[in-house]
């Protein structure tokens, strides 16, 4: 099976790793959906904090009414009771809670689930998984205030769904951006699987 996790990045000339995948993964708002055959994109996977997910999740509406896409599985990548207990662990620690997290307030914007459940086939990536990427990321020097992008943990999150002979390769992907994820962590995890 070739899984292809496809980022807000450029995408160009990748027509034939798009053709040749057999699922494909898009991330948040779906910037490259024009470019994706929609019987290919198996999961859509969004932060979970609040107010830029309750956007994403509007737009993923429109996308769905404009049959751009198709049989899918939205994902949760950030688990919500975990990035809630993460702040208050850093807040009462005062270990850079400030610099990351006191301006951002949609952490505290809770999504309807259920709603939402009863609208798409959901899956909420769990606590645990969220703890051990946070363990595995520190032991290679991510800060105990950072957070892996969505994307990181999108990555993450496809490997454990693939069985040997599988293979992912993400595109789409600049590893730069909020100061608040472990860019050069997470594009020492990634580039080993791209083709580029």
């Amino acid at each position: 099976m070739q899984y292809l996790l496809v980022g807000n990045a450029p995408i160009d000339g990748t027509e034939e790793r798009i053709r040749e995948a057999d699922v494909i993964i898009q991330m948040n708002k779906c910037l490259h959906v024009d470019r994706i055959p929609q019987e290919k994109t198996r999961y859509v996977i969004i932060t979970n904090t609040g107010t830029p997910s309750k956007k994403v999740v509007r737009h993923v509406r429109k996308l769905v009414a404009r049959k751009k896409l198709g049989d899918f599985t939205l994902v949760f990548a950030r688990n919500e009771a975990y990035s809630e207990e993460k702040i208050r662990r850093l807040k009462a620690a005062a270990k850079g809670f400030f610099r990351f997290f006191r301006s951002y307030r949609s952490f505290r914007c809770p999504l309807d689930k259920k709603a939402i459940a009863a609208e798409f086939k959901l899956i909420e990536i769990d606590a645990d998984f969220s703890a051990q990427l946070d363990q595995r990321l520190m032991a290679l020097g991510m800060k105990e205030a950072q957070l892996p992008s969505t994307g990181l943990i999108a990555f993450e999150w496809i490997k454990t769904l693939m069985r040997p002979g599988d293979h992912l390769e993400p595109i789409g992907f600049t590893h730069q951006g909020w100061d608040g994820h472990p860019w050069s962590i997470e594009a020492q995890l990634v580039r080993p699987y791209t083709k580029d």
